[in-house]
């Protein structure tokens, strides 16, 4: 009984070992070789590649639309340019004759109506539509292009019809001067100046 066992354990463990090298044959057999190894490696370093170029290209999209969206968000539209204002002055009169008879009187003695504009950084318009008491139609009281940008660029220049630079009209009163309304002079020009660290030199001609 015991040489039965003995040659049924060693039956047994010679069946194993035959299994366990066919195993390691058939494991053998179906394992990569180092070239078809370095292949797959060198396979997908190429589809690793291809991703990163994929996903620069992407990024750089990304931030070329990024760069395009803030410039145009940043460029202000001509419509934002534009600006529309005014001035009125109404003179009222009171007055008393030789009879006692007062009389008072209130009438729109000015209207001014101004548009400007800055369709470029280096480009500004400005346009004054006038209208006085005693005259019954609407007159243009300036009109100028200026093309300047002295934070970028020393040279300016203006063209157009505006009060020629000579003078000094500064006042405190609600109505033009005498002076002004004698001296100031509006004509068809052109003025070109320079400025460069607060000093400034003009010239104009009709």
């Amino acid at each position: 009984m015991s040489n039965k066992i003995q040659r049924t354990a060693l039956f047994l463990t010679a069946a194993s070992i035959l299994a366990l090298s066919s195993v390691h044959v058939h494991a053998a057999e179906q394992a990569p070789s180092r070239e078809e190894l370095l292949s797959m490696l060198k396979q997908q370093q190429r589809q690793l590649d291809e991703l990163q170029a994929m996903l620069k290209q992407t990024q750089k999209q990304a931030e070329t639309a990024t760069a395009k969206a803030t410039e145009a968000a940043a460029k202000p539209a001509f419509l934002d340019t534009v600006q529309i204002g005014g001035t009125l002055e109404f003179e009222a009169t009171e007055t008393e004759d030789f009879t006692d008879a007062d009389t008072s009187d209130l009438s729109l003695a000015k209207a001014e109506l101004t548009f400007s504009a800055k369709p470029h950084e280096y480009v500004t318009t400005n346009i004054v539509a006038l209208y006085e008491d005693g005259s019954n139609n609407i007159t243009l009281d300036e009109a100028t292009i200026e093309i300047a940008n002295t934070e970028a660029f020393p040279l300016y220049t203006t063209v157009g019809k505006w009060a020629m630079p000579f003078g000094n009209y500064d006042t405190a009163m609600s109505t033009d001067p005498l002076t002004k309304n004698l001296g100031e002079t509006k004509e068809n020009a052109i003025l070109v100046g320079a400025t460069h660290n607060g000093f400034s030199i003009e010239a104009f001609a009709l």
